[in-house]
């Protein structure tokens, strides 16, 4: 949904509630106080997207495995699910967007797998407690949507809220099952090879029982399905043994002595399409995967699609580029 607005990065439904922040501004003059984010739903339609067409482009520039987002922070989910009716086949383009993808990966030979980031839901939005104005977080007759929005303070700032949520903001044990929930849902539902969770996994103490939990069940599940999977992590409250690190826009010093994975994006400010978007040179990505697999890792490549379901032609461009480059240096 954030691809709608197309400003600055994914963090929009979270930065728009937050007043100084260039979101904020740039959502007041151009969409009003009134417009929420619930409101962008109608403008997410996703005419021109073509799962087959994307497998068939990446397939052409040597792509292996492909994880789009099942969930991002925003609470919007890109399948269908019994759990939450803010999903993709409901509203916005009315299609399963993460199972259309992973038939057309089966299709293409490509390993399909996804990611969760719904345990930031529980605070993300939390800028509209403070905003000063009503708003859709504070209705509590649309919390299946934007989530409990939990925010224990007064102030209206950015960095002091990062700062106090580093510092302890706790989920509840309701938000930790609706975590675990909706995380079984999504591999139930389509079987990934990999799932990935953002942060709060793995550096909140509380979530880790439940983390254990979900990859007893994934582990249990993938024996029955007769595949073998992995879970990324981003620190060491999972135990490494279970899960495999993941390292956001860095490398790793030395050879690392099991697998791990490093990710990037193809714009240096975000992890979506924005028309703001500054994009990284293609031969600054390719160093960045040849550092990468020379030390036992995978690299993990971010494109953001626009809300039409298409590409802009320049990240098109650099996985083309890339694709040339990979094709003359497959066997090295």
């Amino acid at each position: 949904v954030y691809s709608v607005p197309a400003f600055m990065n994914e963090w929009y439904p979270r930065l728009m509630y937050y007043r100084g922040n260039p979101v904020y501004w740039q959502h007041r003059l151009k969409y009003g106080k009134n417009f929420n984010y619930k409101d962008f739903i109608p403008q997410f339609k996703a005419e021109k997207f073509d799962a087959d067409e994307w497998l068939r482009f990446f397939k052409a520039n040597k792509v292996q495995f492909i994880m789009p987002v099942g969930e991002h922070h925003d609470g919007f989910k890109m399948y269908g699910s019994e759990l939450n009716k803010w999903n993709s086949v409901n509203m916005g383009p009315k299609r399963d967007i993460l199972g259309e993808l992973k038939t057309a990966s089966e299709k293409a030979g490509i390993e399909f797998c996804t990611s969760s980031h719904r345990a930031e839901h529980y605070w993300f939005l939390n800028g509209g407690k403070t905003v000063g104005y009503d708003n859709d977080t504070l209705h509590p007759e649309l919390a299946d949507f934007y989530g409990p929005c939990f925010n224990p303070y007064t102030k209206n700032n950015l960095k002091y809220m990062s700062k106090q949520e580093k510092e302890g903001m706790r989920p509840t044990r309701e938000w930790l099952e609706d975590w675990l929930a909706s995380s079984c849902e999504l591999i139930d539902k389509y079987q990934p090879s990999a799932l990935f969770f953002d942060w709060w996994v793995s550096s909140h103490e509380d979530f880790v029982p439940y983390t254990l939990k979900f990859a007893a069940y994934y582990c249990n599940r993938s024996v029955e399905w007769g595949k073998n999977i992995c879970i990324f992590y981003k620190s060491d409250k999972l135990k490494s043994n279970c899960f495999m690190l993941d390292r956001e826009r860095t490398q790793l010093d030395d050879v690392y002595p099991k697998s791990w994975q490093s990710e990037t994006s193809t714009a240096f400010n975000s992890w979506c399409y924005a028309r703001t978007n500054i994009f990284k040179r293609p031969e600054e990505i390719a160093g960045t995967f040849l550092d990468t697999i020379s030390k036992r890792g995978t690299f993990c490549l971010n494109l953001g699609p626009k809300a039409d379901g298409t590409f802009c032609k320049k990240e098109t461009d650099i996985l083309s580029r890339l694709g040339v480059w990979l094709t003359v240096n497959e066997e090295a």
